[in-house]
């Protein structure tokens, strides 16, 4: 019974790589020569692990793209919107004619401008959904590393 004891007590022992004193898997720093201590308990895990982490980062990465590709579609979106609003708005001002002309002068680049700023919005709607991917994605992935992590300890 006690060599079970013995037996059970060193597996969860670990060398510190400074000075090669046995240590526990629960200590940050070894108690002998007061370094900080790494967990490398097992390659295959601490491998496994570095993959995960490859591809949180690449998510993270990924997601980062499309966010910035999401907001330049939008300030494309917004500034044609603009334009045909400001156009809209000076072709009303500055026709000389009768009020009827001057709002069908006005609403022709109003009309179609803005109809083409139009076709900004797929490419919008198909960022967002690659967005929320992405999340679902870092999620599941940060579930995994907690579930690990949990299983290994």
């Amino acid at each position: 019974m006690s060599t079970s004891f013995l037996t059970n007590s060193l597996d969860n022992l670990k060398n510190c790589f400074n000075c090669n004193d046995y240590i526990t898997f629960e200590t940050k720093f070894c108690g002998n020569c007061g370094s900080n201590v790494r967990i490398d308990s097992n390659p295959i895990n601490s491998y496994y692990t570095l993959e995960l982490h490859h591809e949180i980062n690449n998510a993270i990465v990924l997601l980062l793209r499309e966010k910035i590709l999401y907001f330049a579609i939008m300030f494309i979106f917004l500034t044609i919107n603009l334009l045909g609003i400001y156009m809209s708005i000076k072709c009303y001002a500055e026709f000389n004619g009768e009020d009827m002309t001057r709002a069908v002068m006005s609403f022709t680049p109003l009309f179609y401008i803005n109809m083409t700023s139009l076709v900004c919005l797929q490419p919008l709607k198909k960022r967002k959904r690659e967005i929320l991917r992405l999340k679902e994605k870092l999620k599941a992935l940060n579930l995994r590393i907690s579930l690990e992590n949990s299983l290994r300890a």
